[in-house]
């Protein structure tokens, strides 16, 4: 893992389990649980939940399991952070899935569920960390996917419907075969 290579990253990451976690704070100190404040009436909404299951409150109940679960994709994912696509945009989209990631640990060791409170009332009340770890995802699919287009069109001359190009032999000729198509 040379993740050293990337101190930034790093800051950016504590930055961010920081400021989830402060907003956190906020919300337990000065909402009550299944308070419903509106920030933007009709749009958005702060309503403190205390999920102690997964995404979208699904797996309820489950704290412990989700704990040990967080831990492992965590471990895995600074285990093979030089198997990710390299670059800076692939780096921030792994950097939001840890920090989201770690601020929703932080939540579930200390107190024993997750503080949610983002409510926009087409969509289950969600946090920072939650954010982060969607939006890493999410660029991280493109990432993958954009990687894997642009592979198979090296693979191809680039035109539509072509076939892949020929590899000559050693000598730097190409075998009888593909010379007489």
């Amino acid at each position: 893992m040379k993740i050293r290579k990337f101190p930034w990253l790093v800051v950016t990451g504590v930055l961010l389990v920081a400021a989830d976690q402060l907003s956190k704070f906020f919300v337990r100190r000065f909402i009550s649980v299944n308070s419903i404040i509106p920030v933007v009436r009709g749009l958005l909404y702060f309503t403190f939940t205390q999920n102690t299951g997964a995404a979208f409150g699904s797996l309820q109940e489950t704290n412990s399991i989700l704990i040990w679960a967080t831990l492992i994709a965590v471990g895995l994912i600074l285990y093979l952070w030089g198997q990710f696509p390299k670059g800076r945009l692939s780096r921030v989209c792994l950097m939001l899935i840890l920090a989201g990631s770690v601020g929703n640990l932080i939540d579930r060791i200390f107190i024993g569920y997750v503080t949610d409170f983002a409510d926009f009332r087409i969509w289950p009340v969600f946090n920072l960390a939650d954010s982060m770890v969607t939006i890493g995802i999410i660029g991280l699919m493109a990432i993958l996917i954009r990687e894997g287009l642009v592979s198979q069109k090296k693979k191809h001359d680039g035109k539509p419907g072509s076939k892949p190009r020929e590899k000559p032999d050693i000598k730097g000729k190409r075998d009888k075969q593909t010379a007489n198509r």
